[in-house]
C-alpha cells in the first residue's frame, strides 16, 4: 500500500494499522528500548539464533510496510531482542546490517520531525548530521562501508541509536513533540532541511 491508497483512508487508519502489530513491537516506556544491545560475534553469525533474528526482523517489517505502507527501518530491541542488527528498506529492497556504526558524519547538519514505529504517533524535530559513512556487517559476516545519502542518513542514524539505547524524542527539539492526528498532513510537510553552517 503506497501513499496515495493512505490518503483515500482516514488520517487515523494508519496509526490504528500499526498499532495492529502492538504484539509485535516494543513500545516506548519498555525498559529494552533503553538497553544498550550487544555486538554480535563471528562465532554467533551463524548461529539459528542470529539467522532467526534476521528474518523475523524483516518479516516484520515486511507486514508492517503491507498493511501501513510505511516503516523503513526496525531495530532488533523494537522486537524484544538486544542485539545490534537492524533491518532497512531501501530501493525496493529489504537488508539486514549486522553491528552498524558510524564511522564518519559530516559537519553539515540537517532537522527533519521523525517519527517511530515504536512510539506512534509521536512526532519531533530531530538535528542530525547531514550524511553519515557507516561500517556494518552483512550476514555471512562480510564488512561493508556505506556513505548514504541524507535521508538514508537521517535512517540509519535513528536506527544505530536504538542499538544504544538512545530514541529519537531524546534528541529532539522539546517545543516540536507533538502527537499527529492527521497522517497526510505530517507526510506532506515532512522535509528535510539542511542547516546553515554557523
Amino acid at each position: 500500500m503506497e501513499w496515495n491508497k493512505l490518503v483515500n483512508n482516514n488520517h487515523g487508519t494508519v496509526f490504528s494499522d500499526v498499532a495492529k502489530f502492538a504484539h509485535l513491537l516494543r513500545w516506548f516506556g519498555d525498559p529494552i528500548l533503553r538497553t544498550p544491545c550487544q555486538e554480535i560475534s563471528p562465532h554467533e553469525m551463524n548461529t539459528l539464533e542470529i539467522q532467526e533474528l534476521a528474518q523475523k526482523l524483516i518479516a516484520v517489517l515486511k507486514q508492517i510496510r503491507y498493511v501501513t505502507g510505511i516503516g523503513r527501518g526496525l531495530a532488533a530491541p523494537q522486537i524484544g531482542v538486544p542485539k545490534r542488527m537492524v533491518a532497512i528498506f531501501q530501493a525496493g529492497e529489504y537488508q539486514i546490517l549486522v553491528n552498524p556504526k558510524i564511522s564518519h558524519i559530516s559537519k553539515e547538519q540537517g532537522v527533519y520531525p521523525e517519527m517511530c514505529l515504536s512510539g506512534m504517533p509521536i512526532s519531533a524535530n530531530v538535528v542530525r548530521p547531514w550524511r553519515v559513512d557507516i561500517e556494518y556487517q552483512d550476514m555471512s559476516g562480510h564488512y561493508h562501508n556505506l556513505w548514504a545519502d541524507p535521508m538514508l542518513s537521517r535512517l540509519l542514524q535513528h536506527e544505530i541509536d536504538h542499538l544504544s539505547g538512545i530514541l529519537f524524542i531524546d534528541k529532539a527539539d522539546v517545543q516540536s513533540i507533538a502527537f499527529v492526528s492527521d497522517f497526510e498532513t505530517y507526510k506532506t510537510q515532512s522535509k528535510l532541511i539542511q542547516l546553515e553552517q554557523t
